[in-house]
């Protein structure tokens, strides 16, 4: 087999063993005497049932950390939260389990007439362990030089100390352990910085991105340097050289925009390392720049979900689009702080990226006072609440005529206040549940539904308007749709949103579509509504999602509308786990998408 077939094999769990503190170690034997693989490489681990719920699935990827030698194949991992690793802690022993692979080559054989560094940190060293073995084994003499960092003695991985004693009547092996922060100078201390060496990361990201750019500026080649194939920064591209007179002269000019910023400003290499920042910087993290300086914005960040990050490297490096967001930040005092950001790519004019400017602007007490007047808003609308009852009420009792008769005037102005008190409340109850979802204290209460049904029943709601219109209504759904776990009541008020848009919007005898199938990998439920109608201006679909937003075409045609509905209904899927968009053209319609994960567990908030 060669390294670039990837097949998948049924194996079984043979041994499990705790080697230092929070730290596992997994044997398995694979039911297939087909299956072999490199030392270096990787592969997929699935179990075939989850025993605990983990919105990230029953598969992880894994170096393989002992020798193709052996019958068996080991991995070493840090216990955490995730329902997956608990589950690989409790199956028996003799459990199935799926391997796919093996993935990638870390370690390529032309590489053997050179010295070979490895930098790791935690269990990110395994397909080192892999290669170190594979190659003691052979007695090929591959010089090796292991230098592996743990925070603390009680993580230390034996077989690093195994191979420390082996190394010490080796010529070939050297093994280096640092307690600690992995640092530069420790790397310098114990390495003869010898460019002809080959250099391999692996780690902790933050380590990683980190140490490359200042191994790189020590005069490694880029093409010496080399990383994990499933790494998820793609940490090392181009290095912004300051010495070069065709960067310097860009660079100088973001140099004075950004010393004339108000607001916290820094350019940065493509991989984040901070090369500039302004005073203001200072200000707000209370770091000093000297500090900042070679480091990366996680000296006063890290603090959000590893989606927020993913997403984040996605869009400014890969996409190379301006990033805009919020974050939760930490300043040098500790002290917490929100940070609206703004990320843009520095572009050469061939298209290749050298940089970012990035920028933050401390909108903790704006985002308090917007808290404020949601609770505010929040106050008032249940206030109004009573009254409004009591209108509806004596309303209603007037309109059925248990009080007396009225003549056809009268009732003619009753229903009017009767409809106007019904838009009200609608209003009001729209309003408390945007000031919940803002203040935080929405309730959700997920429970296993039948989206169908609810999909029936906002249709059913809605079709004595798409009658009344002459629309035309096409539904469609695969087979075997699975029951979500979420908030019934929350996604009932997504398909009305979705739908009452769709209607209201869309001229007589036009068409609406409603939709609801799986992704191909069945792990989202899409949802679609589009329609043939008003759609809206290109200038203002930025703001579809804004609240209280309304098209300009659609205000003088329609004067209910609270511009809430579109608001609410992001704000719900993001609750749910999920990600809504949607794409519109003017006078030819309208299409919304919501996805949902199957397995997501929603973000619970107490009431």
């Amino acid at each position: 087999m060669t390294h670039k077939e990837v097949n998948i094999f049924q194996a079984k769990l043979l041994r499990r063993d705790q080697i230092s503190e929070n730290t596992f170690r997994l044997e398995f034997t694979v039911l297939d005497r087909l299956f072999s693989f490199e030392a270096g490489q990787y592969i997929w681990l699935k179990v075939n049932r989850l025993l605990s719920p983990d919105p990230r699935g029953e598969r992880r990827a894994f170096s393989i950390a002992s020798g193709p030698q052996k019958d068996t194949i080991a991995i070493i991992f840090r216990n955490s939260k995730s329902g997956y690793k608990k589950t690989l802690l409790e199956l028996p022993l003799g459990s199935p389990l799926e391997i796919i692979g093996p993935c990638g080559f870390f370690i390529s054989p032309a590489n053997a007439d050179r010295k070979i560094i490895f930098i790791s940190g935690g269990v990110g060293v395994a397909p080192f362990l892999s290669v170190i073995q594979d190659s003691l084994e052979k007695k090929d003499g591959r010089k090796i030089h292991l230098i592996y960092s743990e925070s603390d003695k009680k993580f230390l991985i034996p077989e690093v100390l195994e191979l420390q004693e082996k190394a010490k009547n080796s010529g070939f092996l050297k093994i280096s352990i640092n307690i600690g922060p992995l640092t530069d100078e420790f790397i310098a201390a114990n390495t003869e910085n010898d460019v002809r060496s080959f250099w391999y990361f692996a780690g902790p990201p933050g380590m990683v991105e980190t140490l490359a750019p200042l191994v790189f500026q020590r005069g490694v080649p880029r093409d010496h340097m080399h990383f994990e194939e499933f790494y998820p920064f793609f940490p090392f591209e181009e290095k912004l050289d300051l010495s070069k007179r065709d960067e310097a002269e860009p660079l100088d000019i973001y140099k004075l925009a950004v010393d004339a910023s108000p607001f916290h400003m820094m350019i940065t290499d493509v991989n984040g390392i901070i090369l500039y920042a302004n005073e203001a910087t200072v200000r707000i993290t209370g770091f000093k720049i000297s500090e900042m300086l070679g480091n990366t914005a996680r000296l006063w960040g890290g603090l959000m979900e590893p989606a927020f990050y993913k997403e984040l490297w996605v869009t400014k490096k890969i996409e190379r689009v301006t990033y805009k967001g919020k974050a939760r930040n930490r300043k040098k005092d500790g002290e917490h702080y929100i940070a609206e950001l703004t990320i843009a790519p520095i572009l050469k004019p061939n298209g290749n990226l050298i940089g970012f400017v990035a920028s933050e602007r401390d909108i903790t007490e704006l985002e308090r006072i917007d808290k404020t007047k949601s609770e505010f808003v929040s106050l008032v609308a249940h206030q109004l609440r009573t009254p409004l009852s009591a209108v509806n009420w004596y309303s209603e009792m007037l309109l059925e005529k248990e009080v007396g008769t009225l003549e056809t005037k009268q009732m003619e102005y009753l229903n009017e206040v009767y409809k106007g008190s019904q838009r009200m409340v609608k209003i009001v109850d729209a309003l408390l549940d945007v000031s919940r979802m803002e203040i935080g204290t929405f309730a959700i209460e997920p429970v296993l539904t039948d989206i169908l049904v609810l999909a029936q029943n906002a249709i059913n709601e809605a079709m004595p308007l798409i009658k009344k219109k002459k629309l035309i209504l096409i539904e469609k759904h695969t087979d075997n749709i699975p029951m979500l776990r979420i908030d019934p009541k929350l996604l009932q008020t997504v398909f009305q949103n979705l739908l009452d848009n769709a209607v209201k919007y869309t001229l007589d005898e036009g068409k609406i579509e409603f939709s609801i199938f799986l992704d191909a990998k069945k792990e989202n439920m899409l949802i679609n509504v589009s329609d043939n109608g008003f759609g809206i201006p290109k200038d203002q679909q930025s703001k579809i999602f804004d609240k209280l937003f309304r098209a300009d075409n659609i205000r003088d045609k329609d004067t209910d509308g609270t511009g809430l509905g579109l608001y609410m209904t992001k704000a719900i899927v993001d609750l749910s786990g999920g990600a809504v968009w949607f794409e519109s053209e003017e006078n030819k319609g309208t299409a919304i998408h919501v996805s949902l994960p199957i397995n997501a567990k929603p973000h619970e908030k107490s009431q």
